[in-house]
């Protein structure tokens, strides 16, 4: 048991973040039904921090030809078509990075506290699922990430802000608003990936600013293991949705999400 409990437990989890932080039906939601399945406790906020942290060093990986020019295109001197268009997807992803800073920094405990029960993650699951429904059936791909504007780039920044909630899954609401304005789906799922990158990676150092180290020991191995599952699960995931996003609609993430909160529901209400 203390076997389990001491490395098999966080490999879990780290599996479960990972896969579940890309495929959009929700990396928190799924982490704390898991813990209450199993009667597991909270790990900590050092152990979420890992686990976001891996999910954010599998983007980089991945985006890490991307990342390069669009770092490249900050040189204001170049007047280059690639780094014009750099340099805007820069701000477009400043922008819609905004608004989940804002809301995690003026909400703190509705984010982490009051919504994590499973009956608010049930709720979350549903909603989201019919939304991915909806933006499949009434929207239409019309442009490409270059006819991007700041005020769409705000738009995805809030709804990537209301993944905040548990249940209802960061990567999924930055596609279904990509979606709802009319992006390309290739251009869609890129977006939506690439400003997970500076928002995972404020919220796991946050998190790791906030902790005050020293009051528990730390267990480096635990650490390490749980970065390293959730690294790899993480590029899976991202390599799973890039290719799978192209030739498929949402529906099947929304019937799974619908019936999973369902099921939630049902358990809610029959457990002792």
């Amino acid at each position: 048991m203390s076997y389990l409990t001491e490395y098999l437990q966080p490999a879990l989890l780290g599996i479960v973040q990972g896969l579940t932080e890309f495929i959009p039906i929700s990396s928190s939601g799924h982490l704390v039904v898991v813990r209450e399945l199993f009667g597991w406790p909270d790990q900590g906020a050092l152990f979420d921090a890992v686990l976001q942290l891996a999910s954010v060093t599998a983007l980089v990986v991945y985006f890490w030809s991307d990342l390069v020019q669009i770092f490249r295109g900050l040189n204001p001197k170049s007047k280059t078509h690639a780094d014009t268009q750099a340099r805007k997807l820069f701000g477009l992803v400043a922008i819609s990075t905004v608004p989940i800073v804002a809301a995690a920094l003026l909400f703190p405990t509705l984010f982490t506290e009051t919504a994590r029960g499973l009956l608010p993650v049930a709720c979350m699951m549903i909603f989201v699922g019919l939304i991915f429904i909806l933006v499949e059936r009434l929207t239409r791909e019309r442009k490409s990430l270059a006819k991007l504007t700041f005020f769409d780039a705000l738009l995805v920044g809030v709804a990537q802000a209301a993944a905040l909630l548990p249940g209802v899954s960061r990567s999924g609401s930055s596609i279904a608003a990509g979606l709802y304005l009319g992006l390309k789906r290739e251009d869609t799922i890129r977006y939506a990936f690439l400003i997970g990158i500076p928002a995972l990676a404020l919220a796991g150092s946050y998190a790791i600013i906030q902790m005050e180290f020293g009051a528990t020991p730390i267990d480096w191995l635990v650490l390490g293991v749980s970065f390293a599952v959730a690294f790899f699960s993480s590029l899976a995931a991202i390599w799973f949705m890039m290719r799978w996003f192209k030739r498929h609609r949402l529906y099947l993430f929304a019937g799974y999400r619908i019936l999973f909160g369902l099921g939630l529901i049902v358990w809610y209400i029959l457990r002792p």
